[in-house]
């Protein structure tokens, strides 16, 4: 009986942190989006910086607080580029045909 009342006990004390766990990386998380929604560059600021950079900007979308940016450099090589909304740093760049 002793048993069976220590592992019952044990595995409330398990659901317990994990649901503890799961909320604080839920508060977490909506602080981090939170943050990405109020802290996102203009895209002014972005285009600017990448024309700044030798490209000439042809698609902007932004998407979860990034930009996608379909681009090219001065000669003429195509390139698709992710970017950070926050810092404007390019995280992504592939050569594009």
């Amino acid at each position: 009986m002793n048993k069976i009342l220590m592992a019952t006990a044990c595995i409330g004390v398990a659901t317990a942190a994990s649901f503890v766990a799961a909320s604080s990386s839920d508060a977490e998380r909506a602080d981090y989006n939170f943050k990405t929604i109020t802290q996102v560059m203009p895209a002014s600021q972005i285009i600017q910086k990448l024309e700044g950079e030798g490209y000439h900007i042809h698609e902007f979308d932004r998407e979860h607080g990034r930009y996608e940016v379909e681009m090219t450099d001065d000669a003429g090589v195509f390139f698709e580029a992710y970017v950070d909304g926050n810092t404007g740093k390019i995280l992504r760049i592939k050569q594009d045909d």
